[in-house]
């Protein structure tokens, strides 16, 4: 019997019922959500749950073929926080992204081999050089990029560093907004952006640490975008994330996007994508 069969994978509601019960959301996962928009006490941990079981379902279930992980983007650090506790010493994981403070590197170590703050979208940087981290070629069997894609001006970089750091048959695993979600919908047809505020773009905030909604992709940009850097999509669904049911919304509202989720996947809030590099 090989590792990832001897290894029993979580089922949805085991793994939700882990995040609600047994895992304890750090002070960084708490920050993140002080918005009146959600009920007291939602941590990121909460909001983002189901996108981080697609993450661990899927290394989960490889166990044997992927071990060591670079997370890109991680604060506040929940998808390889959870992995390790889950995993433990079955998978190493590494971070990446920008401004990553002393007392966050230090909270990370036991979950962590190395985190490296670099930053992912070179429209930030005030240097001419390449977006780069610092590993040989080849060396990781998977890279993550939870919630990142959207946020960056331009991807490519971000991507091309994934792939160069991938070996061969890597995983690069990826979830984004759907350009379609029915919210992004329901915003155009009564004349609304469905991207963040203007005074929340970059246009404004360039030397903020917040960033806003640059771009949402359909299902064959991401396809063509990844394909473009030598990886080909081997998964895709659109997912609806369950973490939402702590937002403050209105009963017509809950009624009309649970109705759009059981029969119209096309406009679910979210991509879950899987590439393996060629």
């Amino acid at each position: 019997m090989n590792e990832s069969q001897s290894h029993k994978v979580l089922s949805d509601k085991e793994f939700h019922d882990f995040v609600l019960t047994s895992y304890e959301p750090s002070s960084y996962e708490s920050k993140e959500l002080g918005s009146d928009r959600f009920h007291k006490g939602t941590c990121y941990s909460h909001l983002c749950r189901t996108r981080c079981y697609l993450v661990y379902r899927e290394i989960a279930s490889r166990l044997g073929d992927v071990r060591k992980i670079m997370d890109f983007g991680f604060f506040p650090g929940t998808v390889v926080r959870q992995l390790k506790i889950l995993l433990g010493d079955r998978v190493t994981c590494f971070g990446a992204g920008v401004n990553l403070e002393e007392e966050f590197i230090g909270f990370m170590a036991p979950y962590v081999e190395q985190c490296i703050d670099v930053e992912l979208d070179p429209f930030y940087s005030d240097s001419d050089e390449r977006i780069r981290v610092p590993f040989e070629n080849g060396v990781f069997d998977a890279v993550i990029a939870t919630e990142v894609l959207e946020h960056l001006i331009s991807p490519l970089e971000m991507i091309s560093e994934g792939v160069r750091i991938l070996r061969r048959n890597g995983l690069f695993i990826v979830t984004t907004p759907n350009v379609s979600h029915i919210g992004a919908i329901l915003n155009l047809a009564t004349g609304r952006s469905n991207y963040e505020r203007l005074d929340r773009s970059p246009m404004y905030l360039k030397k903020d640490p917040w960033r806003g909604h640059i771009r949402y992709y359909d299902r064959s940009e991401l396809k063509t975008l990844f394909q473009r850097h030598g990886l080909d999509m081997v998964h895709h669904r659109y997912y609806r994330e369950i973490g939402w049911i702590h937002a403050k919304w209105p009963l017509s509202k809950r009624i009309i996007i649970s109705l759009v989720n059981m029969f119209a996947p096309i406009y679910r809030e979210g991509h879950f994508a899987v590439f393996k590099k060629r």
